[in-house]
């Protein structure tokens, strides 16, 4: 227990500078260039959507009351598309800042049919008083009236029981849960690999130069002969998702978990830097430092994890049709997992290796030569870098 409070307390003083001052806005506005902006494009997406269902549906009940020859009454097709429209965007501003803001993060700890029973019901509400606003909006304009005089609020009780409504119920009841459904897969698998998914664009290899890091549990072998599988499995599970917020804030992508360590990676740019793979791993440390209490009561440890990271060309293809994947292969993903290998030997919590620690070590970034060795399975003798000497970490 001391030395992992010790280990800790390394790990936050090697960073600090990471949390100074005039940093604290580079962060901040990373944070809205990266998470709020991957938020925001979702919420875009859902409005469009929406939108489109909403034309959809006015365009079809109108085509309904076409080929029944239905009396006209108080209908009309344009203020009906009107109304349609505009009780669909209001519902979006409720319920998709909802979905996008609140339900996705929360929801996340219940079941798949736990949680969309749940949304089903929060949903049913919200379409009832997006159905209540439109057929207001709707009556309103057609007897010219404001929408709480007694005529207006006649009509619009009249049109909110029709079957019409009822069958406007279901579509969008429909459309809420199928945007809820295709959130969850896409959070599963990952945005960014869905996304790439769906428009097939690694069916055939490709070559892409990346960035990989590899994070692994300290000691997990040790914590699990003392706390038993299923108990160091619900730590790490608890950790992982810690994880979530620190990837989002920098616009890291995840490649796989495969027990304690998870593998992510950032497209390698000229622009990008040591600073989002410090960023995410001070982060990720300090929001498990905040809960030390927490893992000391419930785990009767502190859980630390130690990084390699290393980069290069790699060839990136879709694998699979029951469970499709996308795979990585390159030298690049080798040398990182080496790289984190030798944490423990050199008494380092954050290595870098291979191109990119020669790349970031060319542009003077804060790091020094730790070793250069022939890594297992390579011929050729590579440098390894960590930060500054005055700021190595024991994780021993």
């Amino acid at each position: 227990m001391i030395e992992d409070t010790l280990n800790t307390f390394l790990l936050q003083e090697a960073f600090s500078k990471y949390t100074r001052p005039e940093l604290d806005g580079q962060k901040h506005m990373k944070w809205f260039t990266n998470a709020h902006k991957k938020r925001l494009r979702l919420f875009v997406i859902i409005l469009i959507f929406w939108q489109f269902a909403s034309f959809y549906n006015a365009i079809n009940i109108h085509l309904i009351r076409l080929a029944e020859d239905a009396p006209t009454g108080i209908y009309n097709f344009w203020i009906s598309m009107l109304s349609h429209l505009m009780a669909s965007f209001i519902a979006c501003l409720i319920g998709g800042v909802f979905i996008v803001y609140y339900a996705r993060d929360r929801f996340r700890r219940f079941s798949s049919i736990k949680g969309m029973i749940l949304f089903s019901l929060i949903v049913s509400g919200i379409i009832l008083l997006g159905q209540t606003v439109g057929s207001l909006v709707y009556s309103s304009i057609h007897f010219r009236q404001w929408p709480f005089h007694p005529e207006v609020l006649d009509g619009a009780g009249r049109n909110i029981f029709s079957p019409a409504t009822v069958q406007i119920y279901l579509f969008w009841f429909l459309v809420v849960n199928i945007t809820y459904l295709g959130i969850s897969v896409a959070d599963r698998y990952g945005q960014t690999f869905f996304q790439q998914l769906v428009l097939g664009k690694y069916m055939r290899p490709r070559r892409e130069k990346r960035v990989f890091m590899f994070l692994d549990l300290k000691n997990s072998t040790g914590l699990a002969e003392r706390m038993g599988d299923q108990k160091i499995s619900m730590m790490i599970s608890e950790c992982f998702n810690h994880l979530t917020t620190p990837i989002l804030m920098h616009n890291a992508q995840v490649v796989s978990y495969v027990g304690d360590e998870v593998i992510l990676s950032w497209d390698w740019t000229e622009n990008l830097d040591e600073q989002p793979i410090l960023g995410l791993y001070h982060d990720f440390i300090k929001t498990l430092k905040d809960k030390e209490i927490y893992f000391q009561k419930k785990y009767q440890t502190q859980p630390l994890f130690k990084a390699g990271v290393a980069g290069g060309e790699v060839t990136v293809a879709e694998m699979g049709e029951i469970k499709s994947e996308l795979t990585f292969l390159g030298e690049a993903l080798n040398t990182a997992s080496r790289v984190q290998g030798l944490c423990n030997e050199l008494g380092e919590a954050l290595l870098f290796g291979g191109d990119f620690g020669e790349f970031l070590s060319k542009k003077r970034r804060p790091l020094s030569e730790v070793i250069s060795s022939r890594l297992k399975g390579s011929n050729t003798e590579r440098k390894i870098y960590a930060c500054r000497q005055s700021e190595r970490m024991v994780v021993g």
